[in-house]
């Protein structure tokens, strides 16, 4: 198992001073402010970048070959809900995190930012995204180890139980839902996730991203068809308190009652809560 890179954490609610931790020998920066358990009452956003041995493919350049985003007031509880995110060509994971798109290549062009921390803050929910690098600023959806039998369990766990205090380590066994959402050509790693990835999906977003394999999207949905059917409304995902929540001035028009969002690029869908849950969405 390899380092992570850096942790940096915004501790808004213990204090005003940034906090780099090093993550193979604890070694905190920028203050002396010790990390320990107590931490965890007051975890704030962070950005957790990761380089793995069970990445989809190796670290580029010191980039990260994973990364983690834990939202403010996230509480590191059983069951964990994860939100995989899955780019598409021309991108990485340290800028689809943004709200404003910067190059991922020193000198290059400006790739767009997709604004899924700030999203996930906005959520109110108790999830960490995990957002795996496919390869790095390239025209290529080759899905790496995620393209291999129980790729994605060993990625999932091994990204776990690699994150540093406060948040981590965490285990995988400790998760509850698992949401998988792609953009353009990250398609051909969500279908190998949801047909061999060696962990259970309860959701699937793609957002302009079916351009193949659909007998693997297909089989996904048909291994659990009646759960498309409208059911009654059932709780989802914990909310984290005093989390801003969304509004329905975010919706072009409101959503029914009970409704949870499904953001499928530029329109949102409206579905009823239910557990479990598959949905596959196209633009």
């Amino acid at each position: 198992m390899m380092r992570a890179v850096a942790v940096a954490l915004l501790f808004a609610g213990c204090g005003d001073d940034a906090i780099t931790i090093d993550a193979s020998t604890g070694d905190t920066s920028s203050g002396d402010t010790a990390i320990g358990p107590d931490a965890r009452t007051c975890l704030d956003r962070a950005t957790y970048p990761l380089m793995i041995t069970a990445g989809a493919f190796p670290p580029v350049d010191g980039h990260p070959n994973v990364l983690v985003y834990s939202p403010q007031g996230f509480t590191p509880a059983a069951p964990l809900d994860l939100v995989v995110y899955i780019h598409g060509f021309y991108n990485c994971i340290e800028n689809v995190i943004r709200d404003t798109g910067e190059p991922c290549t020193s000198g290059g062009a400006v790739r767009a930012g997709a604004a899924l921390a700030s999203q996930l803050d906005a959520s109110g929910r108790n999830a960490l995204l995990i957002v795996p690098e496919l390869v790095f600023d390239q025209a290529t959806g080759d899905p790496g180890q995620l393209g291999t039998q129980d790729g994605f369990r060993a990625l999932l766990a091994e990204t776990l139980s690699s994150l540093p205090a406060p948040l981590g380590p965490l285990d995988l066994a400790a998760h509850g839902r698992i949401i998988v959402a792609s953009h353009s050509g990250g398609y051909q790693a969500t279908s190998a996730i949801i047909t061999f990835g060696g962990v259970a999906v309860d959701e699937v977003w793609l957002l302009d991203s079916l351009y193949g394999y659909t007998a693997r999207f297909d089989a996904w949905v048909m291994q659990d068809l009646a759960s498309f059917a409208t059911g009654a409304a059932s709780p989802t995902s914990t909310p984290r308190p005093a989390a801003p929540t969304p509004t329905a001035s975010r919706w072009p028009t409101a959503p029914p009652a009970g409704s949870a969002p499904i953001r499928a690029c530029c329109s949102t869908i409206a579905r009823p809560r239910r557990s479990p849950t598959r949905t596959t969405t196209t633009a």
